[in-house]
């Protein structure tokens, strides 16, 4: 059994199942879309890309500052009919790769925003009943949009981005939780309910319209040794025992 695999997350991407998830819900001003991409070159390359942009706003001058932390944001967010199990991987040498567009060269894409988040979530999301989303710890891995800009649509290719899934962190309401918060815990590669694409404002770093061509979404899962496997088995029943030694005994 080959201790590799590669698993295509996307496409098909089923654009219906996308959900819009912006700053608005905090009473800011950014839109995100996420729609089929037409800018495919004639051979119909790149035929199922999609187009991952909107407009990071400024806040209105009325908002509370202090409510919304500074932070504004533009989000799509997918939640998988069935959560997806990577199995025991080794996540430093396990990653995402998005394939990724590269903008036209066009004066008006200087200066945009070009700041890109993933985020996965291993918690199931809230029902759609719900009034409020209620805010979860999510995992955020951060990169930079490719800037390798084409000149006509037969000439450009796509650039892979890879994210190792060992830099996915966790993060609530967009900010890092710190190894010594209870709620710190790493990633969980067998329990994976959600996959989001996000710009944000890095408080204040970066505003107005921005785009995000994305081709391809894959998965390169890489086995952790069956040694390995074992010894965090049997850390965990230790770690399981001990905390049942601890329990106080009453007579």
């Amino acid at each position: 059994m080959s201790n590799t695999s590669t698993r295509a997350l996307f496409p098909p991407w089923n654009l219906d199942s996308w959900k819009q998830v912006d700053d608005s819900i905090r009473g800011g001003a950014s839109k995100s879309f996420l729609v089929a991409w037409s800018g495919g070159n004639n051979d119909g390359k790149y035929k199922d890309a999609v187009s991952f942009h909107g407009h990071l706003g400024k806040y209105l001058a009325y908002v509370n500052i202090s409510t919304l932390g500074g932070a504004g944001f533009a989000s799509q967010k997918y939640e998988f009919k069935h959560p997806l199990n990577w199995g025991e991987i080794d996540k430093s040498k396990s990653h995402l790769t998005l394939l990724i567009i590269p903008p036209k060269a066009s004066e008006k894409n200087v200066n945009r925003p070009s700041e890109f988040v993933v985020t996965l979530k291993t918690t199931r999301p809230p029902p759609p009943s719900q009034p409020k989303p209620r805010s979860q710890v999510t995992y955020e891995s951060s990169f930079t949009a490719p800037t390798t800009q084409y000149s006509s649509p037969k000439s450009f290719e796509g650039i892979s981005v890879t994210l190792p899934l060992a830099s996915f962190l966790p993060t609530y309401r967009g900010r890092a939780i710190p190894p010594d918060d209870p709620r710190w815990q790493e990633l969980d590669p067998t329990s994976i309910y959600e996959i989001g694409f996000m710009c944000r404002s890095e408080f204040g770093k970066q505003e107005g319209d921005f785009e995000l061509v994305i081709s391809a979404v894959e998965v390169h899962c890489v086995r952790t040794s069956a040694i390995w496997r074992w010894c965090v088995a049997a850390w965990r029943h230790v770690g399981h025992w001990f905390k049942l030694t601890r329990i106080p005994h009453h007579s």
